[in-house]
């Protein structure tokens, strides 16, 4: 989910003028904001369904109340202040503290190495956009779907390759059991 977040934050601009037009652009930085959120939101619904796979319903309620708590104190104070971007930053922190909380609640139920398990593709994140942005203004004269595609391409290739280059070894074993599962689906019984 990094990747395609990241994707769609980058190319926010040009996706917003082809799928809404000029009108909707002072929307993109409410879209940028709520990178977080975007980030966290999958991670927690992971952990949810954890959750009531072991049969602790209880801890999804404790952390989704802890969080809503949060966005009930946050949400008011930064949409005062900064209006509907202080609306977004509010559901970061609030995805932020209760993706945190969740992965302190995991710890019962397993071993989640975090530097392993985060660390690699937020690598590979800050590698892809930094190549993404360098490029930006050779590509930013493109027409938007042009641009939309050849920046989405240029992110993910640099994505993929530090990703592979950090991650090798898991993402080959990984491929392979996709691989084996594929081929098993498909044998004649």
């Amino acid at each position: 989910t990094i990747a395609i977040s990241l994707v769609l934050v980058l190319e926010a601009p040009a996706l917003t003028r082809i799928l809404l037009g000029e009108n909707w652009l002072p929307m993109v930085p409410v879209l940028r904001y709520l990178i977080l959120y975007s980030l966290c939101r999958p991670l927690l619904d992971d952990i949810h369904t954890l959750f009531l796979a072991v049969g602790a319903s209880k801890s999804i309620t404790g952390f989704a109340s802890a969080q809503a708590g949060l966005l009930l104190i946050v949400a008011p104070i930064l949409t005062s202040r900064l209006g509907v971007e202080g609306t977004a930053i509010s559901l970061d922190v609030m995805a932020l503290i209760g993706l945190a909380l969740a992965l302190r609640y995991t710890r019962k139920y397993v071993d989640l190495p975090l530097a392993p398990t985060f660390v690699p593709p937020l690598i590979a994140a800050c590698v892809g956009l930094g190549v993404r942005l360098a490029v930006a203004e050779s590509i930013a004269h493109l027409p938007d779907l042009i641009e939309v595609i050849t920046g989405g391409l240029i992110f993910s290739l640099a994505y993929a390759a530090t990703l592979f280059s950090i991650e090798r070894r898991t993402l080959v074993e990984e491929l392979r059991t996709v691989w084996t599962a594929l081929r098993a689906g498909t044998d004649p019984v």
